[in-house]
C-alpha cells in the first residue's frame, strides 16, 4: 500500500517520455493515450488509498530507503489526498478537452505530463528542499505552456512570470537555507519539532519565514504578489488556463499550508485573514471592470484565492476546513468557466463581451454548462460556491470588517458573471454558426458540471469528509445550509449583484470601469511590490 504513493509522480513523468518519442518519431501517436491513461490509472490508485487515508493513516514513503535529515519523504494523508485528487481531475478534463485540437502536439502533452508529475510532487513531499525542487519543475512547466503559441503577447506573459516567479524562488531557497542553518534539518516534521526548541519570533526564523511565504505567495497570487496572474491566464491556451488557475494556485496553497502549520504559530494567522479579505475585494473590483472574457476571469481566480486565504488565516477547525473546501469547489468551476469561453473564443475568434451575444440559440448546451459554472462562483444554491462560500463566512464573522469585505466580494461576483453571460443572452450581437462541438470538450464540460452540482447538492458529505482528512475526526456541529435564513441571505446578495451590474452598465459606471482598467501595474512595479511584501511580511510574521 505504502508503495502506491510513489506512483502519483511516476505515472504522469512515464506518460510524458511517449510524448517525447512522438516528437522525434511522428508516427507514433501515444501522446494522447499514455497522458490521459496515466491520469486515470493514478485517479483508480488515488481512491485504492482512500479507505485508510479517510480513517486517519498517514503514509511515509522515504525514497530509497533513507530517513532522518537526508531522508527524501513523501507523505499522504488527508490534505495531499485532496490535493492529489484535484490535480487529477482537473488535468484529466482539461486535458480532454485538449486531446481533439491538433495545435497541441506532443511537445504540448510532453510538459503537460511534467507539469501534473510536479504538482503531484508538491502536494506528496515531506522535505522542504524538495518542495523548492517539485515548485520549479512546475514553474519550468507553466512558462513554456503559458507561451506554447509563441503569440507576442503570450511570450510576454510567460516573460514576466518567469522573472517573478523566479525571484520568488530565490526568495524561498535562501528561507530554506536559513531554516537548515538553524534546525540542521530539511523534514518538514523535524523542523517543527526543532523550531520548538528556538526562539519562534527570534529575527533569523522570522526572516526565513518571510521568504518561504514571499516565495510562495507569487505562487498563490494574493495581493501584493498577483501582479504576474492576469497577464498569464488571459493569454495561455485555454487548458492550461484551467489548470493554472484551477490547480497550479491550489497546489501552492496547500505549500503555504505546510509551511505555516510547520512554523506551529497563531498569531500569524490575522495576517493571512486580513490579506484574504482584502484580496477577495480589490480583485473583484478589477474584475467588474475587464471587457476581456478570459481576463475577467483572471482575476476572479486571484479574488477566489483570498477566500480561500482569509478563511485559513482565521484559524478555526470549521475555516480551515472551509478554506480546503473551496479550494476544491474552485477548482472544478473555475476550471470549468475557462474551458468554456475557451469554446467560445475558438468560435467565434472573439474575446471582447460587448461584442457578443446570443450565443445561446447556436450552443445551449455550451450555454448550460456555463450557466453551472457562472452559477457555481457566484453562490447560487444547489451548487458548490454556494456551500463553501457559506461556510467561509460563518468562519470570518467574528470580524465585521473582513466579514463585510467577503460579502461585498460575493455582490461583486454576481455583478461580474451577469456581465459575462452576456455574451450568451440577448438576440443580437456576433452571430456564429451552429455546429456540434467534439464530444471529449464536451465531456470535459459535462463531467466538471456534474462535479460542481453534486459537491453542492450533498453538503455534508462533501464537508465532513474534507473536516475528517484534515482533523481526524467528523465536525463537532452539523450545519444546515439550504435554510430559509441562508436562501434569503443569497437572494439578497443576487438583487444587491443584479443592481451593481446596471450600475457598471450606466454611463457612469463605464467611465469608472474604464479608468479602473487603464491601471496597470508596469514590470518595474511588480518587482517592488515584491520586494516590500516580504519587507512587511518579516515584520508581521
Amino acid at each position: 500500500m505504502i508503495d502506491l504513493t510513489i506512483l502519483l509522480i511516476i505515472l504522469p513523468l512515464a506518460a510524458a517520455l511517449p510524448a517525447f518519442v512522438e516528437k522525434v518519431f511522428p508516427k507514433v501517436a501515444l501522446s494522447r493515450p499514455s497522458a490521459i491513461a496515466s491520469l486515470t490509472v493514478s485517479l483508480v490508485l488515488l481512491f485504492f488509498l482512500l479507505p485508510e487515508v479517510y480513517e486517519g493513516k498517514e503514509y511515509m514513503y522515504p525514497l530509497g530507503g533513507w530517513r532522518g535529515e537526508v531522508a527524501i519523504v513523501l507523505k499522504m494523508d488527508g490534505i495531499a489526498w485532496v490535493g492529489s485528487l484535484m490535480v487529477i481531475i482537473l488535468s484529466l478534463a482539461s486535458l480532454l478537452y485538449a486531446w481533439p485540437d491538433k495545435r497541441f502536439t506532443p511537445l504540448f502533452w510532453f510538459f503537460s505530463m511534467i507539469m501534473v508529475a510536479g504538482m503531484q510532487g508538491v502536494v506528496l513531499t515531506h522535505d522542504i528542499f524538495n518542495m523548492f525542487v517539485f515548485l520549479e519543475i512546475i514553474g519550468i512547466a507553466v512558462y513554456i505552456l503559458i507561451a506554447f503559441f509563441s503569440r507576442k503577447h503570450s511570450l510576454v506573459a510567460s516573460f514576466k512570470y518567469m522573472i517573478l516567479s523566479s525571484v520568488a524562488m530565490s526568495f524561498f531557497l535562501l528561507g530554506v537555507l536559513m531554516l537548515y542553518r538553524h534546525t540542521g534539518s530539511f523534514s518538514l516534521e523535524e523542523i517543527a519539532v526543532r523550531l520548538k526548541e528556538l526562539n519562534p519570533s527570534g529575527y533569523p526564523i522570522s526572516v526565513a519565514l518571510g521568504c518561504l511565504v514571499v516565495g510562495l505567495g507569487v505562487r498563490v497570487a494574493f495581493i501584493p504578489f498577483h501582479t504576474w496572474l492576469p497577464d498569464a491566464h488571459t493569454k495561455a491556451p485555454h487548458p492550461i488556463s484551467s489548470i493554472l488557475s484551477g490547480i497550479v494556485l491550489k497546489v501552492a496553497f496547500i505549500a503555504l499550508w505546510r509551511i505555516l502549520w510547520m512554523f506551529g504559530r497563531n498569531a500569524f494567522s490575522m495576517v493571512f485573514f486580513w490579506i484574504g479579505g482584502g484580496t477577495a475585494l480589490l480583485a473583484v473590483i478589477w474584475a467588474l471592470a475587464q471587457t476581456d472574457m478570459k481576463r475577467l476571469l483572471a482575476f476572479h481566480s486571484v479574488s477566489q484565492m483570498g477566500y480561500i486565504v482569509a478563511s485559513f488565516g482565521a484559524g478555526t477547525a470549521v475555516s480551515v476546513s472551509a478554506s480546503l473546501y473551496h479550494a476544491f469547489s474552485h477548482a472544478l468551476f473555475k476550471g470549468l468557466l475557462f474551458l468554456a469561453i475557451g469554446v467560445v473564443m475558438n468560435m467565434t475568434g472573439e474575446r471582447h463581451i460587448d461584442r457578443l451575444g446570443g450565443l445561446w440559440r447556436a450552443h445551449i448546451g455550451l450555454f448550460i454548462t456555463f450557466l453551472v459554472g457562472a452559477a457555481s462562483i457566484a453562490g447560487f444554491p444547489p451548487f458548490n460556491g454556494f456551500i463553501s462560500k457559506k461556510l467561509i463566512l460563518s468562519g470570518v464573522k467574528y470580524s465585521a470588517a473582513v466579514y463585510y469585505m467577503i460579502w461585498l466580494t460575493g455582490i461583486g461576483t454576481v455583478a461580474s458573471f451577469i456581465k459575462l453571460s452576456g455574451v450568451f443572452r440577448g438576440g443580437k450581437g456576433f452571430s456564429v454558426e451552429r455546429r456540434s462541438l467534439k464530444g471529449l470538450k464536451y465531456f470535459s464540460l459535462s463531467l466538471l458540471s456534474v462535479l460542481c452540482l453534486a459537491t453542492g447538492l450533498f453538503p455534508g458529505f462533501w464537508f465532513g469528509g474534507i473536516y475528517r482528512m484534515i482533523y481526524r475526526s467528523l465536525p463537532e456541529v452539523s450545519f444546515k445550509f439550504y435554510t430559509a435564513e441562508n436562501l434569503l441571505d443569497f437572494l439578497v446578495v443576487f438583487a444587491l449583484g443584479f443592481v451593481l451590474y446596471l450600475g457598471i452598465k450606466s454611463r457612469w459606471g463605464k467611465s469608472v470601469t474604464e479608468f479602473i482598467r487603464g491601471i496597470r501595474v508596469d514590470f518595474h512595479t511588480s518587482l517592488l511590490l515584491l520586494v516590500a511584501g516580504f519587507l512587511g511580511l518579516s515584520v508581521l510574521l
